[in-house]
């Protein structure tokens, strides 16, 4: 499988033979944009989400958005959205263009000029 003297550490290897491209291939292609960020980053962006009290929760019906991919309607996005702090988006600049919301007790995170969440953190 490795030709000698190659890199051993590729995103190429098949999922069969390497847990991480295993666990990769597990997360929805819209996840990627947060996939870089450790847990430790995703517990602070949710921490300082919580912290903010402009967004108002969705619908009732909100929670069948609380899934990575999920296409906010544009209803619910006009009224319950809300931009990601400059301060949050300077520091991960993978939250740049994204809004949030809160959602079944969730914060989601959301791309504001499609309206799909990248995103659902615990809040």
């Amino acid at each position: 499988l490795v030709v000698p003297g190659a890199t051993t550490d590729v995103v190429t290897a098949p999922a069969k033979h390497w847990q991480r491209t295993d666990a990769d291939d597990q997360i929805p292609i819209a996840g990627y944009r947060l996939k870089s960020l450790p847990p430790e980053a995703m517990s602070k962006i949710a921490e300082h989400l919580k912290s903010q009290r402009d967004a108002p929760e969705a619908s009732a019906a909100g929670g069948a958005y609380a899934v990575i991919g999920a296409e906010v309607p544009s209803v619910v996005a006009d009224t319950a959205l809300v931009p990601v702090p400059e301060t949050l988006s300077a520091a991960y600049p993978q939250l740049r263009g994204t809004a949030y919301m809160r959602s079944a007790g969730k914060i989601l995170i959301v791309v504001r000029n499609s309206s799909i969440v990248i995103g659902v953190l615990e809040g």
